[in-house]
């Protein structure tokens, strides 16, 4: 019969052939009809021999099957004597035949022997043996072994190693899962089965699991792991996440790089298909993380991952546990637009295709446009950029502006501490934009200072009439203001640090790190650079009486006696009220405010005045006229009032047309034409929160545009060119029209501080920066120069190591910032919805 056997099995019939041939045989056996004892072992022996061959096919694992289950049952006795322990033990013991070829001999061994009911607790020990002999190493077993390990024991799972060597074994097959790919998803599906079994009847083994996994996934050396351990987590209780992150941030033997590369990799798992409770790990380290202040790995995950995430995301079978982890570093990430401009390009794109999809989800939808919207919410000032992406949102639900605060409230890594993060570093390592102008760091909630410095950087007289001026200790905010022009004229940097100036020019009042106002900020600037020259001995006309200062004439008349009084008095700026019309919302014209500004106030009741012919309060009238108009008219817009019933500040959002060309009438009669160089913009609920970005242009070349227009007639066309967008470190082109449509696109970005420059004979033959930059400072910014150009070599050749390694060498640093020193608390922020208010504000209440 063996010789029958063999003769069919190695026949070169077809396969179907063999089949039928080998089930004719098979169906001669019965019990009643056996061969002699010599023969059924013969038999045996050929089954065995049989399994045993390393390059089997699956016929011959079919036949193997066929041959030891059907003369087995046939000779039971034969078969338990062909197929011992010993002999067992002897296999696994033998160099004569691969693992592999072992493993999946005793599975059919073991599934023949099961068939006759044969005792097998023996049998299972020699397996036990071999198992544990795998695992000795702790080293992964191959994939190819481990299918033939995971299909014996499914199948007995008695089969498992007992005692100290199931720890090892289990931290094997952990191994062997990190380096699956998705072509391995079978096998990795039923190792994932295994692990679950052991994990259910030995809960204890959970612990030492997860720190074979952190190790996996932390190691900077050696083979990068694969998404496949996702595959895992389903089997992990959820109950478990909340000690096992906390675990791993208190243990003093972990790293902050090593919970980086940790958390990177388990946001790669969300790509493996149906990872079941991935992105609750995933979070839950996000928040740990959040809690314990290590922001430096926050910021460089995020950084590092939130492509790749927008780009899972759209993908079906990945998109419901992707979107939370997505939505959640996006609104954690308050202190930079930087992470979102990383995705912004694509939104549009990707919710067009998601509404033309078949199989569209219109919840998913909403949810998506709701975290757009609180994200542009957040990170405001860049209107041309958003605008695209909030018109693909049309139609699609918009939450209010008090659940987008509670939102970006609810997801912020510290409700205490305001942040930047490496993009503080990243400003100053990258070099300027393709605008050729250089933008100005964020500090931490300095955005009224640096939209200031920027529109006034802008306005060309008085930039060359601050780098004319002689630089003096003596005029310490002078003398930090031309080092500010002078690096944002020559620096190749990308943006630029004003800390000295900010140190020097910011109020005593000003509570560092708060949100201010710009506009009380520019008069405190204008001041003491007024004081410091005035202190030296300076003219009648200083630097910012030939710039910005005016001369308004103020009347009085008393209704009872007739007597008029009137008195000169400068000013700087023109804070004009904006009324909050209730009912409508037609926008105001800012002629109009002006009139309003000027026009005869009754002064009567509680607002009488005091005649000093009657010596008593009286009735009367009160007027202003402009008596002499400054170079620059700056003007602010009052937006802010104060909400007696609700006991908050609250802003008036109506727009206001503010036209290229304003005409100002004076106390002569004649009337003297301005032409806007810049705008500074309040991006906000209320004069407690928001941020300050601002549209600019050269002011000569305004005035020069309005010549042009003049004589062609075209002052729009002339005048919409040579715009930037100024928000902080970031400055881009921009137009007029971006301006003038900017209320009715974003409501809560408002016109707040403008800049008007004075039409007269002369002043638009000025070549823009004809004035040469003081050697000190073009030595300043020379030698700083040179420092950038050997940062970013630095940086450059750090980046190219890191790539170049894959992380073998575990010293070093994953990031720039390894840990944040004690005490810290995390670096200083951005501007956003924080803030703790404008202190001591004055005269910024519409009443």
């Amino acid at each position: 019969m063996d010789r029958l056997l063999r003769g069919v099995i190695c026949s070169d019939h077809s396969e179907n052939v063999k089949r039928v041939l080998l089930a004719k045989l098979a169906a001669a056996v019965s019990p009643g009809r056996r061969a002699t004892n010599d023969e059924v072992k013969l038999v045996f022996q050929f089954g065995i021999e049989l399994s045993l061959l390393s390059d089997s096919s699956d016929f011959e694992a079919y036949a193997v099957k066929v041959i030891l289950g059907t003369w087995g049952k046939a000779a039971p006795a034969e078969l338990e004597s062909s197929i011992t322990p010993q002999f067992m033990l002897d296999v696994v013991a033998s160099n004569e035949v691969g693992l592999q070829c072992k493993v999946r001999a005793i599975n059919a061994w073991l599934e023949a022997l099961r068939e006759i009911s044969a005792d097998l607790s023996v049998h299972f020990g020699v397996v036990r043996l071999l198992l544990a002999g795998l695992a000795a190493q702790d080293q992964g077993i191959p994939l190819d072994l481990c299918s033939e390990v995971t299909a014996v024991l499914h199948q007995f799972p008695a089969c498992l190693p007992i005692g100290d060597a199931l720890p090892r074994f289990v931290g094997s097959l952990i191994r062997s899962l990190s380096v699956a790919t998705i072509e391995d998803v079978v096998c990795v599906e039923s190792i994932a089965g295994i692990l679950g079994t052991v994990w259910a009847g030995e809960p204890s083994l959970l612990s030492h699991s997860l720190n074979v996994v952190f190790d996996v996934i932390s190691c900077a050396s050696g083979n990068v792991s694969t998404p496949a351990l996702a595959s895992i987590v389903q089997f992990i209780p959820d109950s478990l996440v909340p000690s096992a992150t906390e675990a791993v941030l208190s243990s003093p033997t972990v790293t902050d790089v090593c919970v980086g590369l940790a958390l990177q990799r388990m946001i790669d798992w969300l790509e493996w298909p149906k990872a079941k409770s991935v992105d609750k790990w995933v979070l839950a380290f996000l928040k740990a993380l959040g809690r314990a202040k290590k922001f430096s790995i926050l910021i460089q995950v995020t950084k590092g991952r939130v492509e790749q995430l927008f780009k899972m995301m759209q993908t079906a079978d990945t998109q419901d546990h992707t979107f939370p982890v997505l939505s959640y570093i996006l609104l954690s990430y308050q202190h930079s637009p930087d992470c979102f401009h990383r995705i912004v390009d694509g939104i549009p794109e990707f919710v067009t295709a998601m509404r033309d999809s078949r199989n569209k989800n219109a919840d998913f939808l909403t949810q998506f446009a709701q975290l757009v919207h609180c994200l542009v919410y957040l990170h405001s000032g860049y209107p041309d950029l958003y605008e695209p992406v909030l018109k693909s949102l049309d139609g699609l639900p918009r939450p209010s502006d008090d659940e987008i605060k509670t939102c970006i409230a609810q997801n912020a890594w510290t409700a205490e501490t305001r942040l930047v993060d490496d993009e503080f570093s990243s400003s100053l390592l990258q070099s300027r934009s393709e605008t050729g102008l250089t933008g100005l760091v964020n500090m931490g909630n300095t955005c009224y200072m640096n939209s200031v410095l920027q529109a006034l950087f802008m306005e060309d007289e008085f930039y060359s009439a601050v780098l004319s001026q002689k630089s003096s200790t003596k005029r310490p905010i002078l003398l930090h203001l031309q080092a500010v022009f002078a690096f944002l004229s020559l620096s190749k940097r990308a943006a630029y640090a004003p800390r000295k100036l900010f140190s020097m020019a910011r109020p005593p009042w000003f509570r560092q790190g708060a949100q201010q106002d710009c506009s009380e900020f520019l008069r405190y600037l204008l001041d003491q650079l007024h004081e410091e020259e005035h202190a030296l001995g300076g003219d009648s006309e200083s630097l910012v009486k030939k710039n910005f200062v005016g001369m308004f004439q103020i009347a009085c008349v008393c209704d009872s006696c007739g007597t008029q009084s009137s008195m000169e008095e400068p000013f700087t700026e023109m804070a004009l009220a904006v009324p909050d019309r209730q009912q409508s919302q037609e926008a105001h014209v800012l002629p109009q405010l002006i009139n309003n500004f000027l026009a005869v106030e009754t002064l009567a009741n509680d607002n009488q005045y005091y005649c000093e012919v009657c010596q008593q309060l009286r009735d009367g009238r009160r007027w202003v006229t402009i008596k002499d108009t400054p170079s620059c008219l700056l003007l602010s817009l009052k937006r802010f009032a104060y909400d007696v019933e609700r006991k908050l500040r609250s802003k008036v959002f109506h727009d206001v047309i503010c036209p290229l060309t304003l005409e100002v009438h004076v106390e002569s009669g004649d009337v003297v034409q301005y032409v806007l160089s810049s705008v500074v913009v309040h991006s906000g609920t209320s004069s407690d929160c928001g941020h300050y970005y601002t549209y600019a242009r050269h002011s000569v070349e305004a005035l020069k545009a309005h010549v042009v227009g003049s004589a062609d007639g075209d002052h729009q066309g002339h005048s919409s060119s040579g715009w930037f967008l100024f928000n902080d470190s970031h400055v881009t082109h921009s137009s007029f029209d971006s301006f003038s449509n900017l209320t009715k696109r974003f409501s809560k970005d408002t016109a707040y501080l403008l800049f008007y420059n004075k039409v007269s004979d002369g002043k638009s033959d000025i070549c823009v920066r004809d004035i040469p930059i003081p050697k000190e400072f073009v030595e300043l910014v020379t030698e700083d120069n040179i420092k950038h150009l050997e940062e970013q070599e630095a940086e450059t050749k750090r980046l190219f190591a890191v790539r170049k390694n894959r992380w073998n060498d575990s010293s070093r640093r994953w990031w720039d910032y390894d840990s944040d020193p004690s005490g810290r608390g995390g670096p200083p922020g951005s501007c956003g919805l924080g803030g703790s208010g404008v202190g001591q504000q004055t005269n910024r209440f519409v009443f």
